[in-house]
């Protein structure tokens, strides 16, 4: 391990820390985060994260009588989202993907619609509710196709465009996925095929909130009322098989929806009730691959963005491994002004996330800020595979005035 500056070489004394476990949601459909508590940690197996906080995108009203919102679908061709309002009579809207902006809003079906879908491929929404068990098809205008009717409480529904399959979540107990065929004219039958949802986090039946899938990965995501967790779920033979979960940031969520262009979830918070919705965005680490995602993905933690003077050089990472294979890489940081490489080592990153943090040194380093930027290749100062700006600063020691 080396730390280039001009000619001069020195050895590296690495520390490598693992991020503090998190601490667990309420539990139960009334828990909701306290004003001003800090947003929890999260987490999955084998990992110290699997969805990232990233901020509010906006506050929604699309309709006065508006309740609360359910499922989400989005529409690749528009970069937008078709978004269930649970009223009475139960509405559908469009809202914008990057400015969450409310369009055409319409109305068609009974109460208690939970369920949207859309198939990307016709262009056709699906919706459907644990009251009526309908599910209804519908054209980008919000003009009814057609409905047909299953003796089933629907509280999600996705599409698997490359399968013609339309998957449902139901609300039950205990809760389920249940496959349909896609037929030409959008009509739907089931297939026969059915799993019980094998939450991994705490559930008592009737969790399931929303529904999505993503083709690439092939993996299906829902929210879990009862834990107020994303979890995520793969077939496997026969079965459906629980990968990983991680909670929601904000009090109950209950609609949400992948965005395949910016690989993120969107998702609606229950609690905040009418014309108050917070459009929280997550970042879906490993468990998506969404639109050709690539498989490493690096970010500067700021963790250690404040360090006391010394002689070594702080820092942080977040690595994120989106393949189902531990892989052996080497982690460099480049600091701008004076030009410094240090080459961190080699690291194995198993699946998922990891947290890296500490001090690379012996050099003097004077009190300032500092830039530069970390890499992550096969090589040290290689072809990257995975690159992040970051930025830090030396305080002096002792007491500041």
């Amino acid at each position: 391990m080396l730390i280039r500056r001009g000619s001069a070489a020195a050895m590296v004394a690495i520390f490598v820390a693992q991020a503090p476990a998190a601490t667990d949601l309420a539990i139960g459909p009334n828990a909701v985060v306290p004003a001003g508590a800090p947003l929890p940690a999260a987490y999955r197996p084998r990992a110290t994260a699997a969805c990232d906080h990233l901020g509010v995108c906006g506050t929604i009203c699309p309709s006065g009588g508006s309740f609360f919102i359910a499922d989400f679908a989005y529409d690749k061709a528009n970069d937008r989202f078709a978004v269930i309002d649970v009223t009475s009579p139960d509405g559908i809207f469009w809202l914008d993907a990057a400015s969450c902006q409310v369009g055409q809003y319409g109305s068609f079906a009974g109460v208690s619609q939970r369920g949207c879908a859309i198939d990307n491929l016709s262009g056709i929404v699906y919706t459907a509710g644990w009251t009526d068990h309908e599910v209804w098809r519908v054209d980008e205008g919000f003009n009814v196709l057609g409905s047909q009717s299953f003796e089933e409480d629907f509280g999600g529904l996705a599409v698997d465009e490359d399968g013609s399959r339309l998957y449902a979540a139901t609300t039950a107990d205990p809760d389920e996925l249940i496959e349909y065929e896609i037929g030409l004219d959008g009509e739907i039958t089931p297939s026969g095929r059915r799993w019980p949802i094998p939450w991994g986090a705490f559930s008592d039946g009737f969790s399931a909130a929303s529904l999505e899938y993503d083709d690439c990965s092939g993996t299906f995501m829902a929210i879990n009322q009862d834990a107020n967790e994303m979890e995520y779920f793969k077939l496997q033979g026969s079965s459906l098989i629980s990968t990983g979960h991680c909670p929601l940031p904000g009090g109950i969520g209950w609609g949400f929806g992948l965005d395949f262009a910016r690989v993120t979830l969107s998702v609606a918070d229950i609690a905040s009730y009418s014309c108050d919705f917070p459009i929280v965005s997550l970042a879906p680490d490993g468990a998506v691959c969404g639109g050709g995602i690539d498989d490493l993905a690096l970010r500067y933690e700021p963790l250690l963005s404040t360090a006391v003077q010394s002689y070594a050089i702080p820092y942080g990472a977040r690595i994120n491994n989106r393949t189902n294979a531990a892989l052996t890489r080497t982690l460099w940081i480049e600091l701008d002004a004076p030009p410094i490489q240090v080459n961190l080592g080699p690291l194995v990153l198993p699946p998922g996330s990891s947290r890296l943090f500490g001090f690379a040194g012996p050099l003097p380093m004077p009190v300032g800020t500092y830039s530069g930027s970390a890499h992550l290749g096969t090589s040290f100062m290689g072809e990257p595979e995975a690159s992040t700006d970051f930025e830090f600063e030396l305080a002096r020691p002792g007491l500041q005035q």
